[in-house]
């Protein structure tokens, strides 16, 4: 465990559910981690897992109703995110705690042009005149990678490529120099050389500004490019916890072992790939005992009735599973 000095954010048992007309929705579940300064916590898992849940249960912005975060704590400079007033609140979004959502496309508003959108920011945060802001804007572009930023700036979104319009997030995102950046599937629709160039401009940004990554994808080759942590989420659920290296080399949960062995593999001879069988439960009608037991080539009698809880397991790595506790997983 991190020397306490060292974490910049800690989450403690978040708890997050949505009232649907088909029942009770239970996204995040006991969920539990900490972010150190300059350190990249991987968040990893198939969609509908709970990852971007637990990214907007940070900044508080789980729409309330048809929402509803029922327990649990987020510190974050000695506060708790989750009891302190929505004014407070305002003032750490966008400028201690940042996030570069997953779409673009959609999280840019389209009849405003990217200066405004970036200087509303720093005026906001930094009481700049519109004069700086729209400067200090200009300086963002240039300093995220985008060519002709003084004529960007005044550039509406769909006039940008789908790679620029995500330089254009992450300047927003980073235009106050936040302690922790959330980084929901930053790499998502764009291409493979796009996102090379993005992941190295984050590892840029983070070593200007020692920010706390919290990255979530689902792509395991970008997690082992980004991060140096990784949680693997299942039905709102950590499974598995681990150093990048360590789950790389021996991955423990099951859910885990067929995430990694679904990867593509240009060595390889056989041309079809490994799959996880099934898929994700409706998150209304979860398994009983554990959730991932329908899926599981090893589950057990135990691991149908009786729902295993997240223990640590050698060397400070956590897994959730009865079969790594019997051994059977073991090398």
């Amino acid at each position: 465990m991190a020397a306490k000095e060292d974490v910049i954010l800690e989450a403690k048992e978040i708890r997050v559910q949505f009232n649907s007309i088909d029942g009770l929705v239970r996204a995040v579940n006991d969920v539990s981690f900490e972010l150190k300064k300059g350190e990249t916590l991987g968040v990893v898992g198939e969609s509908g897992c709970g990852k971007s849940v637990t990214a907007m249960t940070i900044l508080r912005i789980v729409p309330i109703p048809p929402g509803e975060i029922t327990s649990g704590e987020i510190f974050f400079q000695g506060q708790d995110l989750l009891k302190i007033s929505e004014d407070k609140m305002r003032k750490i979004r966008g400028d201690d705690i940042s996030m570069i959502f997953q779409e673009p496309m959609t999280s840019l508003n389209p009849v405003f042009t990217i200066g405004f959108q970036l200087s509303e920011i720093l005026k906001l945060h930094r009481n700049m005149s519109t004069k700086e802001a729209l400067k200090e804007s200009t300086a963002m572009l240039k300093y995220c990678g985008i060519p002709r930023a003084e004529e960007v700036v005044n550039e509406y979104p769909f006039a940008l490529s789908g790679g620029m319009k995500q330089r254009a997030m992450i300047a927003m995102a980073l235009a106050c120099n936040p302690r922790v950046l959330i980084a929901d599937e930053p790499t998502t629709a764009l291409d493979v050389t796009i996102q090379a160039q993005i992941m190295e401009l984050m590892k840029k940004l983070q070593a200007d500004f020692n920010s706390g990554i919290l990255f979530i994808t689902h792509d395991l080759g970008v997690i082992a490019e980004m991060a140096d942590r990784v949680i693997v989420m299942y039905t709102g659920h950590i499974v598995e916890e681990a150093a990048v290296e360590d789950l790389f080399e021996t991955p423990l949960h099951p859910y885990t072992i067929g995430l990694m062995n679904s990867k593509p593999d240009l060595y390889l001879e056989e041309k079809r790939l490994n799959v996880v069988r099934g898929s994700v439960p409706n998150l209304t009608d979860v398994p009983p005992g554990c959730s991932f037991h329908p899926r599981c080539d090893y589950a057990t009698e135990q691991c149908r009735h009786e729902k295993p809880s997240l223990t640590e397991y050698k060397s400070k790595r956590k897994v959730r599973c009865w079969v790594v506790d019997e051994g059977m997983l073991d090398d």
